[in-house]
């Protein structure tokens, strides 16, 4: 059972992050999260402001203290996971695992920080490979990143989740947690260098 391996707040310290395997590594982002204060929100995808299916985007703007925030990448992958399953992507084989295999191929590279926070959905990354005719690259920072790859893995029936873990006074990183491997680095694996602050 999960909590046998970590405790249940999503957010745990870097010691406790090294001790489990995972680099010391400089967080994503210095913009927003380096106050008690982050500000999340989607934004529209779809010219018009309207998704395929017609309903509109939303734009929750949310203000909740850093450690609490760890708790709304459950959300994202959720979502993740409910886009995938409207989209009827297959759990296995070809076709699968785009934002994984973009990692592993080098089209979906780690990105800093944007100045807003924005965390992307799978939908938003998998839009940026559909752009110049299915050869786009997609860019993104450790929350999109391993929110996005928590999700295809639990669609593809493996244990999975994202971590948060403190790498500096007041900087966080996010990782991926699975059962068969332990802790994962999408960003480090998608291009982040030691300096990524």
């Amino acid at each position: 059972m999960l909590a046998h391996h970590f405790p249940l707040n999503p957010l745990i310290s870097v010691q406790e992050a090294i001790r489990r395997g995972v680099p010391a590594v400089k967080p994503c982002s210095r913009k927003v999260l380096r106050g008690s204060f982050a500000r999340i929100w989607s934004q529209e995808v779809a010219e018009g402001g309207a998704w395929q299916d017609g309903s509109r985007a939303v734009r929750p703007t949310i203000r909740i203290a850093t450690p609490d925030a760890a708790n709304l990448l459950d959300g994202i992958v959720s979502a993740n996971l409910g886009q995938m399953r409207r989209r009827n992507v297959p759990s296995t084989g070809p076709g699968s695992m785009p934002i994984l295999r973009g990692i592993q191929s080098g089209r979906v590279r780690y990105d800093r920080a944007d100045p807003d926070e924005h965390w992307q959905t799978w939908d938003e990354l998998v839009a940026q490979l559909a752009k110049r005719g299915g050869k786009g690259v997609a860019r993104g920072d450790c929350e999109d990143l391993s929110s996005a790859v928590a999700a295809e893995m639990i669609y593809a029936g493996e244990d999975a989740r994202t971590y948060v873990y403190k790498s500096g006074e007041t900087l966080y990183h996010v990782v991926v947690w699975t059962k068969k491997w332990g802790l994962l680095d999408p960003s480090r694996a998608a291009g982040m260098g030691g300096d990524a602050s």
